[in-house]
């Protein structure tokens, strides 16, 4: 897939997702993670790394947060 293919896709399930989400009522991840998903494998990625990011990252947000990490800094003030 091209990359004008991608930005047209996520554009349209993006547009489908919010009207949905509008209209009935439901998160806009029910329509776009299976979009980023056939679209990583379309474009060739593995299906076990398309699984990670699709289920993985999105679901999340993401990123990983190691909540004792998160706990020590507020409670000593070590903010970066």
């Amino acid at each position: 897939m091209s990359s004008v293919e991608l930005l047209v896709m996520g554009a349209l399930s993006g547009t489908v997702a919010g009207l949905l989400a509008g209209l009935v009522g439901i998160g806009g991840g029910v329509v776009i993670v299976p979009v980023v998903y056939y679209g990583l494998l379309a474009a060739g990625t593995a299906a076990d790394h398309a699984a990670y990011v699709t289920g993985g990252d999105l679901a999340r947000g993401g990123r990983l947060v190691d909540w004792a990490l998160a706990r020590r800094k507020y409670r000593y003030r070590l903010y970066a």
